[in-house]
């Protein structure tokens, strides 16, 4: 099987149930996975950006990725976020990460002490590559990490050992495209990160999604990904429109959008209406506003 067989498709980013108390609500990670696997999305991204583990206690976090290898027990490939702030961090997340039995693992460039130099970027996939042996998915969003990966930086990184695929997050379509066309003739998988871009990548040649939203409704991205795999072009346009509708109102109430996934995720009795970080809650009105998107996409339960 080639890495553009392997992982692609809808890819949902888990999000993290939890109590109260900040500790993993194991029963509701079931549900939420389950939901996952039975709505026909073909791989699961555990710890990325949507399971909040910058805000997660280290125990919830390993709670979180060694309970979604063990409910998932390899019904669909599964690629865990090992996010940390420098390359040794990072390596030694990748190793515990491989202990738990799973050898797929999505990085970012460093941060806090950032990266000035382009070179600097390539080094730090380079020595984890070497160190750990573990496949590999670039993480390309400067949003969270303070540092854009060129899409000339990505054609060097995709030369090292073990790199099978490429995370785009970054809203800047001309660098998507130059890394689609770098792409075409190479087994390495292009993942479209976030909601808007995900018919237009796979349109053009695109491998599969990453995003919040298709926690919740899966099969509305599936439904999406299908249309622009066989290339039905006003069907891809008119579901791409409704996951953007279902983006404004979910992802950008500006207070902490995760409350909008998880309020959705409450609504259909997935799990708790809780948040592990300190993030505003949304207002009554952005839930209302919420209830007609959940209304209106019905027929996507």
């Amino acid at each position: 099987m080639t890495n553009k067989e392997f992982w692609k498709g809808i890819i949902p980013a888990l999000i993290t149930p939890v109590n109260e108390d900040g500790t993993l609500d194991l029963d509701s990670l079931e549900k939420v996975i389950e939901n996952i696997i039975a709505s026909g999305c073909h791989g699961l991204f555990v710890a990325g950006s949507s399971g909040e583990p910058t805000n997660l206690s280290s125990r919830t976090k390993r709670d979180v990725i060694s309970n979604a290898i063990r409910i998932v027990d390899g019904r669909i490939p599964i690629c865990v976020g090992t996010i940390a702030p420098g390359t040794q961090q990072t390596i030694e997340l990748v190793k515990e990460v491989q202990d738990m039995g799973c050898n797929f693992i999505c990085s970012t460039p460093n941060f806090y002490m950032l990266n000035e130099r382009q070179e600097d970027i390539i080094h730090h996939f380079e020595k984890v590559s070497s160190q750990t042996g573990a496949r590999i998915m670039i993480y390309n969003n400067d949003a969270t990490v303070g540092q854009t990966i060129q899409a000339e930086t990505f054609y060097k990184i995709a030369e090292i050992d073990n790199v099978i695929a490429y995370k785009d997050t970054r809203p800047d379509w001309e660098n998507h495209l130059k890394a689609l066309a770098f792409l075409r003739d190479k087994d390495i998988s292009l993942i479209s990160g976030g909601e808007y871009m995900l018919g237009p990548s796979i349109l053009m040649g695109g491998q599969g999604n990453i995003a919040a939203a298709s926690n919740v409704f899966p099969k509305l991205f599936v439904a999406l990904y299908d249309a622009a795999i066989s290339q039905n072009i006003p069907l891809t346009l008119d579901l791409n429109y409704k996951i953007a509708r279902l983006n404004d109102a979910a992802t950008r109430t500006g207070n902490g959008w995760l409350w909008g996934i998880k309020y959705i995720a409450h609504r259909f009795g997935l799990c708790q209406y809780t948040v592990a970080g300190n993030f505003t809650p949304l207002t009554g009105e952005q839930e209302r506003a919420l209830d007609v998107i959940i209304d209106e996409l019905s027929e996507y339960r």
